[in-house]
């Protein structure tokens, strides 16, 4: 920060070339941090994806086991505790006994997760 004084009286900020300095900076440091940012929250999302359709797998066996069919979609569903029911969609495939599901919150990136049962 400079100072100046003379005849006209005390006047005091900060120069061109340090507002320069520090706003480089800034946009240094927003450059990196705001990818690290997303590659975080996607990891979470596809985490959080998976952990559900491996309790959703095991849910399933448990009623294929019980009823000797494979669960339709909706009883899974039903079964399952799904914390947001508008972020997770679950699927069920009878061919491979598979669930799937994919984690909505952001519509242009989808994640996906599945768990054979």
């Amino acid at each position: 920060m400079k100072s100046r004084n003379g005849r006209n009286g005390t006047s005091s900020g900060f120069t061109l070339i340090e507002i320069l300095v520090v706003s480089t900076i800034v946009a240094i440091l927003a450059a990196v941090a705001v990818p690290m940012y997303s590659g975080y929250i996607r990891t979470q999302r596809t985490q959080a994806a998976l952990a559900l359709a491996q309790t959703a797998a095991i849910t399933a066996s448990s009623i294929t086991r019980r009823k000797g069919s494979p669960p339709s979609t909706d009883s899974l569903r039903a079964a399952v505790f799904l914390p947001n029911a508008t972020q997770f969609t679950i699927v069920v495939q009878t061919a491979p006994n598979l669930v799937i599901v994919t984690e909505n919150s952001n519509p242009d990136d989808p994640v996906q997760a599945s768990a054979a049962f």
